[in-house]
């Protein structure tokens, strides 16, 4: 049943969406920005960022970026500055 709240991140998908290029780069600051909410902790693992379905289905975050036509092609986590690459489903993800 829909509650009328928008899914915590949804925004990233809409960012996403609206970008013209075949990949995006973003800090984690960044995306908390867009979400306009922090990043869970789990968020500094390989597995949050996972494009793949699990037992329990696709994950609201993946199906965000999934729904916006992107997937998650880099993940830098061992930086001071880590960052998520995004490319479009179907892209090289060296981009």
């Amino acid at each position: 049943m829909p509650t009328g709240r928008t899914p915590k991140y949804q925004p990233l998908g809409d960012y996403l969406a609206a970008q013209s290029g075949a990949a995006v780069t973003l800090s984690f600051s960044e995306i908390e920005a867009i979400l306009g909410a922090p990043l869970p902790a789990s968020a500094a693992t390989r597995g949050f960022w996972s494009n793949r379905r699990s037992v329990w289905g696709m994950p609201t975050r993946a199906r965000a970026w999934s729904a916006a036509g992107w997937r998650v092609g880099k993940v830098v986590l061992r930086t001071d500055r880590p960052a998520v690459t995004f490319v479009r489903a179907g892209a090289d993800s060296t981009a």
